[in-house]
């Protein structure tokens, strides 16, 4: 199985089924991954124990390192473990839900308090003691409660146990042949296991592969006849063959769409019709890119072996991943694609101008039958697209040079084709 994800990412501590205890994991890819900005979500990763060399497989919207969706970002701030503004959502403990701080203010003897509102019209004034404005954040973003949130807890949340009145942090999702369980590890080290709610329980494996089964009756035939699939503990592993990338998306887009769900584990292998040169498939890449460069697009880097599309894209917004990701997969001839996205800063607004002005000269000043792009990120200079001659990207360069930004490197990415 390892040697189907062979890059190591990133390590977390997680529970051991093996070891019973929470030891230090591996977390490997079957790419390069950057774990910088998140992980988009969807991704299998596979846990490896350092210790026993137990593995399991997971996703990476699982993991608290993922890009998460607005729908779960519901931290609560606690006084006295984080710093407290106004819009945070807060708990005080004892009340029997958190509210939105709407006001934080002192008095004359230089007292602290917050006015909390709980909607439908209840709003409580708290007096806050000199312990409860933290100035060292275990977790910055503030607590899951428990056992109220266990369906929303990623792993490496760290999480408050209501009840047991007790501080911890989500070390695990278990399964134990029936049920899904969330595995938490509190300060004192004790390691409890809470039941996920019927919400959030995985399908049975039986009920899955029908559902499936009657999912897949969507699509031609002529997709759908080399397909083999199977489910396991709340995963889809899903093999056989498909003609294209573009009918794999149909494929995975369609059983992405059942609920309860953990994700996909995909082998499906491309057979294509036409076999396509490498260098063919590659110009094709690079011209999908360079005349329909998205504007949230920050950089990438193509290359093709062996029928093997390996893009690298540096992003201000998932946007760009997502638009160059289906226009790829429509290019008939690959036999896969290694998509390694990484989410960078978007330029403030006086570098954004600086750049279209460096951009809308530079273009100016050469052949307009020429592609070329200026982006800025992760402190350097991007120059993207295509020139007709050696000399041109020289010269190009040369200028950018000239009018950049000072103590910036440049990277000159422009491909020189005749064509």
């Amino acid at each position: 199985m390892k040697s189907k994800f062979p890059f190591r990412i990133t390590e977390e501590h997680l529970f051991c089924r093996h070891c019973c205890n929470l030891q230090l994991h591996g977390i490997y890819a079957k790419e390069t991954y950057s774990v910088r900005g998140g992980l988009l979500p969807k991704i299998p990763l596979l846990c490896i124990c350092d210790s026993c060399q137990t593995y399991h497989i997971a996703f990476s919207q699982e993991f608290a390192f993922a890009v998460q969706d607005s729908s779960n970002q519901e931290y609560a701030k606690i006084p006295g473990k984080n710093r407290l503004a106004i819009g945070n959502w807060v708990y005080i403990k004892g009340r029997p839900r958190p509210g939105i701080i709407k006001r934080l203010f002192s008095d004359q003897q230089n007292q602290k308090s917050l006015s909390i509102d709980y909607g439908n019209n209840e709003t409580e004034q708290v007096q806050l003691s000199d312990t409860d404005t933290s100035l060292n954040e275990t977790a910055p973003k503030g607590y899951r409660l428990l056992p109220a949130q266990s369906g929303e807890t990623l792993i490496g949340d760290y999480v408050y146990h209501v009840i047991r009145d007790a501080f911890g942090k989500a070390i695990g999702l278990v399964h134990d042949g029936e049920t899904d369980k969330l595995a938490i590890q509190l300060e004192d080290s004790t390691i409890l296991f809470l039941t996920l709610s019927p919400a959030y329980q995985s399908l049975p494996n039986k009920r899955l592969e029908e559902t499936i089964k009657y999912k897949l009756k969507d699509l031609p035939s002529k997709i759908t006849e080399n397909i083999v699939f199977k489910a396991k503990s709340g995963i889809l592993y899903l093999s056989g063959t498909v003609e294209s990338l573009a009918e794999r998306r149909q494929v995975l887009d369609l059983l992405n769409t059942i609920t309860s769900m953990r994700g996909i584990f995909n082998t499906l292998a491309i057979k294509p019709k036409e076999n396509q040169p490498d260098n063919i498939l590659e110009d094709k890449l690079c011209r999908i890119f360079e005349d329909a460069l998205h504007p949230d697009l920050a950089y990438y880097e193509i290359k093709v072996n062996n029928r093997i599309a390996q893009v690298r894209i540096g992003y201000y917004s998932e946007q760009a991943v997502h638009f160059f990701e289906e226009q790829i997969e429509q290019l008939p001839g690959i036999v896969e694609l290694s998509l390694l996205p990484e989410c960078v800063i978007l330029p403030s607004p006086q570098e954004q101008k600086k750049i279209q002005e460096l951009e809308k000269g530079i273009r100016a000043a050469t052949d307009t039958s020429n592609k070329i792009y200026i982006r800025l990120a992760n402190d350097k200079i991007y120059v993207l697209g295509r020139v007709k001659t050696l000399i041109q990207k020289h010269k190009i360069h040369f200028s950018v040079t000239n009018q950049a930004f000072r103590f910036l490197s440049i990277a000159n990415l422009l491909r020189v084709t005749s064509s």
